[in-house]
């Protein structure tokens, strides 16, 4: 009965309503339903009492009084408001003369006292004034009327009854004109209480909204507003699930109910992904706000969105296990070679290797040497891109030259393990930093005769499709994981391997050439199979 009544109750409410408008609305559904209600049970004491015409008099009566709530359903508030007092007015008329003709004098004419009251409180304007006005006449004209079915003539004590009435009138009217105006002003401040308090939260860059007791918005931020792309007006009264996600509004409602049944504040954190694929975390907090029963009337609660907070979290996370990698191959790759150079120096200065055997020693130094340079290359440049500190200067210029330098540089090192480099395709243009292409192709190359197994043969293809122009590094040595793949487009520094003939590696190269693409508005696509090869390809877009 409770759910029933308070759906009457707003029926008819929308968004955009001013307070003043929707206290109306609920005070005409408040009357309706009362006058029906009390229709119905008189109905039911007069055909008790065996007065049957007045019963169904009464019964029609109180269905007349109902049909207001269609009015107000279909958002005819103005229509309802004059159909309300319209019946009313109609009933008390229709009961008073059928008093009168039973030679009952109770007054009954004087219950249209309260529909000038509701004259004045549902009514704008000059309606208020005329109406209140128009059912006094018909109150006094029912007085005189009164006189007629008793067969007598007014006299003094009649007309002290009509001045009293007219007093109790200008008395009630200024009355309720005066209660009225300290509504709409009490109204007002609560509008600029209101207006103040959204100023306030709306400057807040965080979700704030108050609830009500049933889960639904009371009042919400302007961030609620940017988020759903709704207005305010639209948003309050409707529960989280009628305006958010499915899995943002559990989360919301969870923290909203955690709070309500616990009766004191309730906090979480909240990873999902929104509908368009984005994610979303969040973390929000809600505290109940208490009557002086302890009963919770309403919670106040904020969320607020630090996705790009986590973001820049897992970037700090990711560049510390680069750091902690990084110092990895410093003490690892850099110790070896470092120890070798000093055991020779040391073997020379206490005469162990002399001068004429020392030329012996020169190649493996050599050989020491070359993988150290490359390294300490590769973290200067990997250091630089991922400080923001290395400049890009679009250059356009031919591939083939280009290719065929770098391939001429890492011959030696092909031909050390019998691989063949082959270039195919026509030459093409391209635009990116030239410095950038050389030192990612050059990565690449030698990756690619580092994995490779000996006699091997490594293609070197470009090709121009569409708006695209691609170039790609395909070798058929030992390929790659999947799972490595993925850190490797990711940019994340990955484990060293050791090359099919036990070459070391410092893990940065691969990571410095990605960074060093994303710069050159350049896409990188890896596609490799374990135990047959893998194909880096590099496309621009013309």
């Amino acid at each position: 009965m409770g759910e029933l009544y308070k759906k009457l109750i707003n029926l008819g409410l929308s968004p955009g309503l001013g307070r003043l408008e929707v206290n109306r609305i609920r005070l005409i559904n408040s009357l309706a339903f009362f006058a029906t209600t009390l229709c119905i049970v008189m109905s039911i004491v007069t055909v008790i009492e065996q007065l049957y015409i007045q019963s169904l008099y009464i019964f029609i009566s109180g269905l007349l009084f109902a049909s207001t709530f269609i009015f107000n359903y279909h958002k005819k508030h103005a229509l309802g408001r004059s159909y309300y007092v319209a019946v009313g007015g109609l009933l008390i008329i229709g009961l008073s003369l059928y008093a009168y003709s039973q030679a009952l004098y109770t007054d009954t004419e004087n219950i249209l006292f309260a529909f000038m009251a509701i004259s004045v409180l549902i009514f704008k304007g000059a309606a208020r004034h005329y109406r209140f006005w128009t059912i006094f006449a018909i109150v006094i004209v029912l007085k005189f009327y009164r006189l007629e079915f008793m067969g007598v003539q007014p006299n003094f004590s009649f007309y002290i009854l009509i001045q009293n009435t007219t007093i109790l009138a200008v008395l009630m009217y200024f009355f309720l004109l005066y209660f009225y105006r300290a509504l709409e002003n009490s109204v007002q401040e609560t509008k600029n209480s209101e207006k103040t308090l959204y100023n306030l939260i709306d400057n807040i860059s965080i979700f704030i909204a108050l609830f009500n007791a049933d889960g639904t918005y009371k009042i919400v931020n302007r961030h609620y507003e940017k988020a759903l792309k709704l207005k305010r007006r639209q948003i309050i009264g409707k529960s989280a699930h009628e305006v958010f996600d499915e899995n943002i509004a559990d989360w919301q409602n969870e923290i909203v109910e955690q709070a309500i049944n616990k009766k004191e504040s309730a906090r979480t954190k909240k990873i999902s992904t929104l509908k368009d694929g984005s994610p979303f975390v969040g973390y929000g907090r809600a505290n109940p706000i208490l009557d002086k029963h302890g009963n919770v009337i309403a919670v106040a609660g904020y969320i607020d969105n630090i996705t790009e907070l986590e973001l820049v979290k897992q970037k700090l996370d990711q560049a510390n296990e680069s750091k902690d990698k990084v110092l990895s191959i410093l003490t690892h790759d850099l110790r070896s070679p470092l120890n070798t150079f000093e055991s020779i120096l040391n073997s020379t200065q206490y005469q162990i290797i002399t001068s004429d055997n020392f030329e012996e020693f020169i190649e493996r130094l050599k050989n020491e040497f070359q993988p150290v340079k490359e390294t300490i290359n590769d973290l200067l440049y990997w250091a630089k891109s991922n400080m923001q500190d290395l400049h890009t200067n679009f250059t356009t210029f031919h591939c083939d030259k280009i290719i065929k330098e770098i391939i001429e540089s890492s011959r030696l090192i092909a031909s050390q393990k019998d691989i063949e480099i082959i270039v195919q395709g026509v030459d093409q243009q391209i635009s990116m930093d030239l410095d950038h292409f050389k030192m990612a192709l050059r990565n690449l190359i030698q990756n690619a005769i580092k994995f490779s197994n000996e006699g091997g043969v490594i293609k070197i293809k470009l090709a121009k499709k569409d708006k695209n122009i691609s170039l790609s590094v395909q070798d058929s040595g030992i390929g790659i994981s999947s799972d490595k793949i993925e850190e490797i487009l990711r940019g994340e520094i990955t484990k060293p391997g050791l090359g099919t003939a036990g070459e070391k590696g410092s893990g940065i190269g691969l990571s410095m050439v990605v960074a060093l693409l994303q710069k050159n508005n350049c896409n990188l696509d890896i596609q490799s199979t374990e135990g047959k090869g893998s194909t880096f390809t590099l496309r621009w877009a013309i």
